[in-house]
């Protein structure tokens, strides 16, 4: 007959090593499997740094006490790494004696720390995808913005220059006329702008442009976060689609800058007009170089994750968003602090708030 105990026994035992000691640390019987303790005359507490630092904790046990279990203790021994589960007793035969159980357990806690890893790594691809997918869409969104817009202000441009060219022809005398004609201008660049504008949750634009840069934050190590100031209104009536591309060129030109630190875009109320309603945005980065320069982000051909931005690219969109500002009135100053980063500030206008 098969002896089930024989096996039992020739497959356990190459994974359990038992130790005898005593308060005192010294060892009165071990098998060896993993660590020799038999032949050695120093105390235990004085071999192991582990067990030195839960002695009082093993002198104190009582044999009617619980087991002390130490799940995934990681131990480097006779040249390679162990991932051992301790565990201690009071002998139930002998309450002098202390039982240390040793069971190696690394085979398995190395499988499922590639499971996990695969997981991880699984859940990273997916993510990265979805982030791609957002990013082109909006992408494709700014671009048709970008070509509406740039239609708008030529026609813009060329009504000024026919306002101007009126005036010339107007003799001066007749300031009527011409006060006429101001009028007029004013109420078709107002109604531009009042036909332009829509209300929008401020929390919400900022979130949905710094989405945008998910996986160019990600591969620049250098998260963007956003803080409102509590006395800015939730919402605002405004220029919203002109305001998205002012903070998609700074916030780019910013992370382009920026590798392994971070982007924070502020929102506060700008004391520019009293007659009228601005707020202020800062955006600041950690990159050391000057954002005004241009900068190509640094990336290998191997990396997945690399994208490569022209500089003129990024000098184009800043020459597009002065130009935003200044047909609205706004102002944009951009300071570089040495060993420190880059300081972005601008204002833009508003009708109304709720």
């Amino acid at each position: 007959m098969v002896s089930v105990d024989k096996y039992k026994l020739l497959h356990c035992a190459p994974k359990f090593q038992v130790v005898i000691f005593d308060s005192t640390g010294m060892s009165l019987g071990s098998c060896d499997t993993f660590i020799n303790t038999s032949d050695q005359e120093a105390s235990l507490f004085e071999q192991f740094g582990f067990l030195q630092s839960i002695k009082s904790t093993l002198v104190a046990l009582k044999p009617t006490d619980d087991e002390l279990y130490f799940p995934r203790v990681e131990v480097y021994h006779q040249g390679r790494d162990w991932i051992f589960d301790f565990a201690f007793s009071r002998s139930s035969e002998n309450p002098e004696h202390i039982v240390w159980t040793i069971q190696d357990l690394t085979r398995q806690y190395q499988y499922l720390l590639i499971i996990q890893q695969e997981r991880n790594e699984s859940l990273i691809r997916q993510e990265i995808i979805e982030s791609r997918s957002k990013a082109l869409s909006l992408h494709k969104e700014i671009q048709y913005l970008n070509h509406n817009f740039l239609k708008e202000q030529e026609r813009y441009h060329k009504l000024v220059e026919l306002k101007s060219n009126w005036e010339k022809t107007l003799k001066k005398g007749e300031k009527n006329v011409l006060q006429l004609s101001d009028t007029l201008f004013g109420e078709i660049i107002e109604a531009r702008k009042q036909k332009d504008s829509e209300w929008f949750a401020m929390s919400n634009l900022l979130w949905s442009v710094i989405k945008i840069f998910d996986t160019l934050s990600y591969a620049m190590r250098s998260p963007i976060y956003f803080n409102i100031r509590p006395d800015v209104s939730s919402e605002w009536f405004g220029r919203k689609w002109e305001l998205c591309q002012l903070l998609y060129i700074f916030i780019g030109k910013a992370i382009c800058s920026t590798s392994n630190g971070e982007v924070n875009v502020s929102v506060l109320r700008s004391a520019k007009n009293e007659n009228a309603k601005w707020l202020c945005f800062v955006i600041t980065d950690s990159g050391k170089a000057d954002m005004m320069d241009p900068l190509p982000i640094g990336a290998t051909p191997n990396d997945p994750l690399s994208i490569v931005v022209s500089p003129k690219q990024l000098k184009k969109e800043f020459l597009v968003a002065e130009e935003i500002l200044k047909e609205l009135g706004g102002t944009v100053s951009v300071e570089h602090l040495p060993n420190e980063g880059n300081v972005t500030t601008f204002t833009f206008p508003f009708v109304n708030e709720r």
